[in-house]
């Protein structure tokens, strides 16, 4: 076997660089992106950040109005923006316009989103990690729910 000699970029001229929270940095976005560059703005494409310094958000929260909108069919994600597939998966968006919600993550799941959505979702991040059995039950869970609400709505009129 022959060695190979590998060399890396340097940090300073990578453009593959992430944050604590696995989102790239602002920065280097930009320079992918060269619309974003007026902007000056944090990145929470995954939704885990609750708090905000930057005047923008690039985010996949709801907002109440955003600046731009894209898609989140591309892998990974930042290509949608550096492609700007429009779309209203991700928004930048004014960090004093973002809907904070305290739902649970069963409400985000199973209530607020098609079976569909969630399907398509669970697809795009994890492949082949849900059988067609354990799909099967978390159908069944969210019909379950679904009766639950529908009862107690008849119930408490």
């Amino acid at each position: 076997m022959v060695p190979t000699e590998t060399k890396f970029k340097s940090l300073g001229d990578s453009v593959n660089v992430y944050d604590a929270y696995s989102e790239i940095l602002p920065e280097r976005l930009k320079k992918l992106c060269s619309m974003l560059n007026e902007y000056d703005f944090e990145v929470d494409l995954f939704g885990q950040k609750e708090l905000f310094s930057k005047k923008f958000v690039l985010t996949s929260k709801q907002c109440k109005k955003k600046i731009f909108g894209y898609e989140r069919s591309m892998k990974p994600t930042e290509l949608n923006i550096i492609y700007n597939i429009p779309g209203n998966e991700l928004s930048l968006a004014r960090s004093e316009d973002l809907i904070f919600s305290s739902k649970t993550i069963e409400d985000l799941i199973f209530k607020s989103m098609s079976i569909e959505k969630f399907i398509s979702d669970h697809n795009y991040y994890y492949t082949n990690v849900f059988d067609t059995k354990m799909l099967i039950k978390l159908l069944k869970f969210r019909i379950k729910n679904k009766i639950r609400i529908i009862f107690r709505k008849q119930n408490n009129p």
